[in-house]
């Protein structure tokens, strides 16, 4: 006599899922696919496009400085770059002004520095203007420098050069390798020696405290940087390690002692610029930090005038298209004949308090632009985008209701609120701390995903599990677990069609998620974040079901035995 087939105990109707579940199945896989190909698109693996044209750029009047020269050691703390000044072994390194600079999060230490010399970190403030222009690299001081013709030298790895968007010489003999700290001071010590660049930009990506006391290529490399430098020259050291804000040392020509103070990272770019005299950055937020520098009231005012328009074409830019121009920036760029004409008739204070009130009302006029909703819906928004999105989150819901899987649905909605909580968690925390690489955030974006698709299969097999379903289905054991294993990848699969409610929120919010720029770390990591949850969730999802079906099976055959 044949066993009729075991079903399902009753109360529960056979919802014939074998045959139903390419219904979710497909289309969870496809938005998994989706969101990997969206993933990589935000990861820039060739150099950044260069601008069709320069923006127009303000100086900062006469330069405090013949040259400047930044060292970024990601890997030393306020120690290492203590003993990092001692191995020049020279005066000029001995710092005038110790001071910290608030750490950008959501970034790695390639992206930061690439941020403090743009001086254009939003926090949320107001998206960068040009932020509909694709793979545009942010404008720096660099670019400032090099469209002075005053040339610029940019000594670490490859990788991170191409960040600026400047086009360099290829190296005579390229190394196979990313070259060692000893032969990029050597590199430094070279371009110092040269005097063809009026600023020198290297990064010690591999620097540490031990090569500092050990290594005799590193020591050696330091003594000659240090014989290299010029009394006209500023030596600005930025330290990465130890976590907290970075530490930052000033010394050399132009700058001036004072007590330990923290300095904003959008105004490290002006500070560089006025050392200089070179352009401000077109879209810099920041203020120029005297206390931390020397100049009369001529190059004060001429500095802070500079600022003034600058800041005043920011807000210009920063104005939805179209719109007319408030009376507050009218009034603020009414001021400018008046500031230059105080300059020509040596009026410097009155001219230097004239520019700084107009700096103010432009940064208060920044704000009201970001916080005002001009537009009913935000500038880049991509609604065909997020309409998809969230019609892969409602088709989900009416399978869930048509097929009443409310166990599942509701373990599906807990896996759901643990993942956004662990993604919360691991947001507060890259804003305190800078990863040394791009793979690091990405690992951060995926964890809240994984650890939300484990727990909801794990729910569903508890419930189920030790439910009637468990228990009940005729035959038991192995009959248990095959649905179990069932209700599983349906939890799963679910949970992926919801994820797609995030995605529908990004593309709202921030619009396609290739034509974010580098310094808008905070949207690049919500998109990254939503767009690698449906895989991270697919494929743990169904890890952790095929182990305990094989867990299940393997119980029963030895219970057999």
């Amino acid at each position: 006599m044949i066993a009729a087939p075991s079903r399902p105990p009753r109360g529960r109707p056979d919802r014939r899922w074998p045959r139903r579940r390419p219904l979710t199945a497909i289309p969870a896989w496809a938005l998994a696919i989706l969101g990997l190909v969206g993933l990589l698109s935000t990861i820039r693996s060739a150099p950044p496009t260069p601008p069709v044209r320069e923006p127009v750029r303000f100086a900062a009047g006469a330069p405090l400085a013949a040259r400047l020269i930044v060292v970024l050691a990601p890997q030393l703390d306020e120690r290492g770059a203590a003993a990092l000044r001692e191995g020049l072994g020279t005066p000029l390194a001995a710092p005038r002004a110790l001071f910290t600079i608030g750490r950008p999060g959501f970034a790695s230490f390639d992206e930061v520095s690439l941020q403090l010399l743009a001086g254009n970190v939003a926090g949320g403030v107001a998206p960068p203007t040009s932020a509909d222009l694709a793979g545009q690299p942010p404008d720096t001081v660099a670019r400032g420098v090099a469209g002075q013709e005053r040339g610029v030298a940019l000594i670490g790895p490859e990788e991170w050069r191409a960040l600026f968007g400047l086009a360099a010489p290829p190296a005579a003999n390229p190394a196979p390798a990313p070259l060692k700290s000893a032969a990029l001071l050597a590199e430094t010590g070279e371009a110092v020696s040269a005097r063809r660049a009026a600023l020198v930009l290297v990064q010690l990506r591999d620097l540490n405290a031990r090569e500092l006391r050990e290594d005799g290529g590193v020591r050696g490399g330091l003594a000659a940087l240090g014989v290299a430098l010029d009394p006209r020259d500023a030596l600005l050291i930025v330290a990465g390690g130890g976590g907290g804000a970075l530490r930052a040392s000033l010394s050399g020509a132009g700058t001036r002692g004072g007590p330990t103070r923290a300095l904003a990272p959008n105004d490290f770019a002006p500070l560089c610029a006025v050392l200089l005299g070179a352009p401000y950055p077109s879209e810099a937020r920041g203020r120029i930090a005297w206390p931390l520098l020397v100049g009369d009231e001529r190059q004060k005012a001429e500095a802070t005038a500079g600022l003034a328009r600058q800041r005043t074409a920011l807000v210009a830019n920063s104005l939805p298209f179209g719109s007319p121009y408030p009376a507050e920036l009218l009034s603020a760029q009414e001021q400018h004949p008046p500031i230059d004409a105080a300059i020509d008739t040596g009026q410097y204070a009155y001219a230097y308090q004239l520019a700084a009130s107009v700096v103010d009302q432009a940064d208060r006029l920044l704000i009201a632009v970001a916080d005002a909703p001009t537009l009913p819906v935000p500038r880049r928004a991509a609604p065909w985008l997020a309409a998809a999105a969230l019609a892969f989150a409602l088709y989900a819901f009416l399978l869930a209701f048509a097929g009443r899987v409310w166990g599942t649905l509701g373990a599906a909605f807990v896996g759901g609120l643990l993942a956004l909580g662990v993604w919360v968690g691991s947001a507060s925390l890259l804003q305190r701390l800078v990863a040394p690489h791009l793979a690091f955030v990405v690992a951060l974006a995926a964890l809240h995903a994984l650890v939300g698709g484990g727990v909801c299969v794990w729910l569903v097999r508890l419930f189920l599990g030790q439910g009637p379903v468990g228990a009940g289905v005729a035959g038991g054991g192995a009959d248990a677990a095959g649905w179990r294993a069932r209700s599983g990848w349906r939890a799963t699969e679910l949970l992926v069609l919801l994820a797609a409610l995030p995605i529908a929120v990004a593309a709202y919010r921030y619009g396609l998620p290739w034509r974010l720029r580098l310094e808008e770390t905070a949207p690049l990591f919500r998109w990254r974040s939503a767009l690698i949850a449906p895989a991270a969730l697919l494929l743990l999802g169904y890890a952790w079901t095929l182990r305990g079906a094989w867990r299940a099976r393997r119980g029963v055959g030895k219970a057999a035995a």
